[in-house]
């Protein structure tokens, strides 16, 4: 009979805890085995003040995450630890689970002769004898029963045939778990501890990881952050900047109780009414927390006096705002991305009419505007200057000399080199260079712009109502390679020099672009109106000059090649007529296109390698910030937002952005579409769109779907006429039955 044995010896259940040990600690270690953290260094190559204590604070450690590392860490040690204790112990016990072998208990060969077996058993029983000094019983009754294994006949016979001389024995199941578990007296205790653990830690556990993850949202955003920003920019259509700071402020991520993070001391209160009397902000700052409750909280006046400081620049308490200002900025981004889609949301709700207020354009400019200013530390009506290194205010004044104001980052780059370092000359030379360094990585976006209707006849053609797709072709380019190599190019013979955007294929676009570059102002106004009619005359006669090339170039090659093309025009013409052919039988081809393959598109929504672009210059910003872009379309008519706003943040060389938007009705439409940056202020690219929208086309019935009552009536009588004829077949094999049937009664008769 079979018997069930539970493990005494605790031998099978080792096996069982190791087993479960090893499938729970394995992922454990993968997943949350402190990883040492490498130093992590801006790699812009300046070496200012800001930029040295901004590598300094990301090089630094914190005393408190350190030990908290090395304590996880001797925690997975010691874990580890116990898991090979368990696997040491398993293969100790394996031995005894082996099958019966007489040969490997006497320790000889299995070839041996009845005599060596004897011979063997006389010399280990000597040893193990019980009578004997250091005898073993349990090993001698092991010789024994081998010894009568290997001469005894029966006991032989029984061990090849049953593996066991002892004869057949009953089959036994062993449980991996020791007796003590089901054991009467251990039953209070084992339900104790399956009580605790399924029903008082396990709904504990779920409890608590319900409660956090309920509070967040999306990209771990507080659920009360998003009820007031969808509050406030829905009350407020057009916000300002300083609107959008007062919301931005509000966050309860700021808040102690919503974070832990935040750091609220008894001498915050003292501290922020000192930066306040240093801001021209101080007075508003009063009047709104009077108005408004949200912004009257602790956590919004003091976060909101951090940002106004950061953004001009005000030094704070180095051991107690200070770090709060690191903990502040590293959050905004993520809540003002988060305020960006509020806004895209609020206006699709708006046109689905569930919404009464419309949003404006103003608030999503003011919300990319601060984002601008909160990484590179400027105010609102700076100059973007203030965004290289080594320049302050008071020094862009020397800047505007000899009647010529330099307001752009654009300008000072179209500058000459001399006249460049005659106008920085009261900088010194490593401060002079890190400036040319960090204006020579600076982004330069060219934009180039398609329209299509897609799964339509005519791709370009746009009608009412049609979904467009708008593709953004965006290609970056640096200062140093577009304005630098201009500066070079005046020397050159064709006035062009290699790297510059017309050699690289981009002429049309820059052309495009420079109308919105600011041009240098000169000294005369009659100079400039002698320069621009130069350039004018310059224009003209070089379109003349190349028109006449190109009709003397033509003339040339017709009078070369009359002949060939008098024999290529039967070639051309059967050419187009199989072409025609073709199209006819595959009209779907021409609606095919490579760029439109889902499976491409599918594995570029898959790819889930990170998306680095390039590092940007922000010193004051507590951590390193790659570079982004918002694309978008909107009505400079109405100001109001035409497509959904998309991030792109792996440009490097080339990227293409699709945006998506229904067409109006018949008219002509103009557009403007944008390319802001999310890092820097005064590098966003804007390009005019026009559309010519045709009215929508009439779909026809087509005879394949047109179903006339004729036919209806046709297959009608086509059905009753075949239910007659399978009626007569019916009938006739009736027929047939009843005359088999008469003649087999005849045949009995």
């Amino acid at each position: 009979m079979a018997q069930i044995e539970y493990d005494e010896e605790g031998g099978i259940s080792l096996y069982f805890f190791a087993a479960f040990w090893g499938l729970v600690l394995l992922p454990l270690t993968y997943f949350y085995w402190p990883r040492g953290q490498s130093k992590i260094v801006s790699t812009v190559p300046c070496k200012c003040k800001q930029c040295a204590q901004k590598n300094e604070l990301l090089s630094r450690k914190n005393p408190a995450s350190n030990f908290a590392t090395w304590l996880k860490r001797a925690l997975f040690i010691v874990l580890w630890i116990v898991f090979a204790l368990l696997i040491v112990q398993a293969s100790k016990v394996e031995k005894d689970y082996v099958d019966y072998d007489p040969y490997s208990v006497l320790d000889i060969d299995r070839g041996a002769t009845d005599s060596e077996v004897k011979k063997r058993y006389r010399e280990l029983s000597k040893i193990h004898h019980p009578d004997k000094e250091g005898g073993d019983e349990t090993r001698f009754i092991q010789i024994k029963k081998a010894y009568e294994a290997l001469t005894d006949k029966d006991a032989k016979e029984n061990w090849e045939k049953y593996g066991n001389p002892d004869g057949p024995q009953a089959a036994t199941f062993g449980i991996a778990l020791p007796s003590w578990i089901v054991d009467k007296n251990n039953s209070i205790y084992v339900l104790g501890i399956y009580v605790a653990c399924f029903m008082i830690i396990l709904p504990l556990v779920v409890s608590v990881w319900w409660s956090r993850s309920n509070k967040t949202a999306g990209e771990k955003i507080h659920i009360l952050t998003s009820k007031l920003y969808f509050d406030y920019v829905h009350r407020t259509p057009g916000m300002s900047l300083k609107m959008v700071t007062k919301v931005l402020s509000a966050s309860f991520e700021f808040d102690r109780k919503s974070n832990p993070e935040m750091i609220f001391r008894a001498t915050d209160e003292q501290d922020v009414k000192k930066v306040q009397r240093e801001l021209p902000t101080a007075q508003e700052d009063k009047k709104t927390a009077a108005a408004t409750k949200v912004f009257s909280y602790p956590h919004s006046v003091k976060s909101r006096t951090i940002l106004n400081a950061h953004m001009l620049r005000v030094p704070l308490p180095p051991k107690t705002l200070e770090l709060d200002r690191h903990c502040i900025l590293r959050k905004t981004p993520m809540l003002l991305q988060e305020m960006i889609n509020i806004f895209v949301n609020l206006l699709y709700l708006h046109l689905q009419r569930r919404v009464p207020n419309k949003v404006k354009l103003v608030s999503l400019e003011s919300m990319i505007k601060l984002h601008q200013f909160l990484i590179q530390a400027v105010g609102e009506g700076k100059s973007p200057l203030l965004q290289l290194p080594h320049l302050h205010e008071t020094q862009l004044k020397l800047l505007n000399i000899r009647k010529r104001e330099i307001k752009s980052l654009e300008h000072i780059a179209r500058l000459p080199h001399k006249e460049r370092e005659n106008m920085l000359n009261f900088m010194e030379q490593q401060e002079y260079q890190d400036l040319m360094t960090v204006l020579g990585m600076l982004p330069v976006v060219f934009l180039d712009v398609e329209t299509q209707v897609i799964d339509d006849d005519n791709r370009h053609e746009i009608t009412a109502r049609s979904i467009v797709t708008l593709k953004c072709r965006l290609r970056r380019e640096s200062f140093k390679n577009v304005y630098f190599s201009q500066n070079s190019a005046n020397d050159t013979p064709n006035g062009v020099a290699n790297g510059s955007p017309k050699s690289n294929g981009f002429a049309s676009n820059q052309s495009n672009n420079n109308n919105n570059m600011p041009k240098q102002n000169k000294a005369k106004k009659g100079a400039k109106k002698q320069s621009r009619g130069g350039k004018k005359l310059k224009q003209k006669q070089q379109e003349r000059q190349e028109t006449a090339e190109e009709r003397s170039d033509s003339v040339c090659d017709k009078g070369d090649n009359t002949n060939e093309d008098e024999d290529l025009e039967s070639v051309t013409n059967t050419a187009a007529s199989e072409k025609e052919a073709n199209n006819d039988d595959s009209s779907d081809g021409e609606l095919w296109d490579p760029e439109e393959d889902p499976a491409k598109k599918l594995r570029d929504l898959l790819d889930s390698k990170p998306k680095t672009s390039f590092e940007v210059h922000c010193p004051y910003f507590p951590e390193i910030r790659q570079e982004g872009w918002w694309v978008y379309m909107c009505e400079p008519k109405t100001h109001t937002l035409k497509s959904p706003v998309e991030k792109v943040s792996g440009l490097k060389d080339e990227e293409t952005v699709e945006l998506k938007f229904t067409a109006p009705e018949k008219g002509h439409y103009t557009y403007v579409v944008h390319v802001r940056s999310d890092c820097y202020f005064g590098l966003d690219v804007e390009k005019e769109l026009k559309l010519n929208v045709l009215e929508a086309k009439v779909i026809e019935d087509s005879k394949q779907w047109h179903f006339s009552d004729d036919e209806d009536e046709e297959k009608a009588e086509e059905k009753g006429s075949g239910e007659e004829t399978v009626s007569g077949s019916e009938e006739e094999k009736e027929g047939w039955t009843s005359v088999s049937e008469e003649e087999d009664s005849d045949a009995s008769d």
